[in-house]
């Protein structure tokens, strides 16, 4: 599908504090590998703007949660130029792929209503430990989510988690609904850029043959 600027921007409103959309700006410094990923320019969006034509949903980057209680401008999360951060990571492994382009959101928001602000918690381990004992608070995410993917318009998409943590709450809430579920090395993780490059061409590649398979069987 193509999404209008109106689409974006009701998006935005939304999800914006959570979500974001695998594009970049350019590295503006060669020395600097974090260099304008936090440039969030391109997202100043009118019916000129080329990176309309690049926006999907056929793929969803799925991370765990917000790791920082901020204040965050719309879709600048996976967009982080802290110093600490690891974000350019996806820039490097994304860019000139199928999944460029992507919408990318976390799967545990702590939202109330339509105040989805993100749910906070540096600590992955500490959170899984909350979701296993709060299963009902785990499901009322999963609800969230299935109701983000209506929003964005996804049908049958991939859904790519960052990391094991992603991939286990996906699979338990997920998995028996049909959806394809895929998983990266979580781009914060000590992993070398062209590795995270090399894992995002051979899941390409593999949801690429799989959909084939699943299109002729269904035929």
């Amino acid at each position: 599908m193509t999404y209008s600027v109106e689409k974006i921007q009701d998006l935005g409103s939304k999800y914006g504090n959570v979500a974001s959309w695998a594009v970049w700006a350019g590295q503006k410094d060669p020395s600097r590998a974090k260099s304008g990923v936090d440039d969030l320019s391109i997202f100043d969006l009118n019916e000129a703007n080329p990176i309309l034509k690049l926006l999907h949903c056929k793929y969803v980057l799925v991370g765990l949660n917000v790791s920082r209680d901020v204040v965050r401008p719309t879709f600048s999360n996976f967009h982080s130029g802290y110093r600490y951060a690891q974000d350019y990571k996806l820039r490097l492994a994304l860019n000139d792929t199928p999944m460029s382009g992507a919408w990318m959101t976390d799967i545990i928001k702590g939202a109330e209503a339509d105040n989805i602000k993100g749910y906070a918690e540096l600590k992955a381990s500490k959170l899984m430990r909350y979701l296993k004992e709060n299963p009902k608070y785990e499901r009322e995410q999963a609800n969230l989510f299935r109701q983000e993917l209506k929003d964005i318009g996804a049908e049958q998409p991939v859904l790519v988690a960052f990391g094991s943590d992603t991939e286990k709450v996906l699979r338990r809430n997920f998995e028996n609904d049909g959806y394809r579920i895929a998983k990266l090395t979580h781009y914060s993780h000590a992993v070398r850029d062209d590795d995270l490059q090399d894992q995002v061409r051979k899941l390409s590649v593999c949801s690429a043959t799989n959909k084939m398979r699943m299109q002729r069987q269904s035929g």
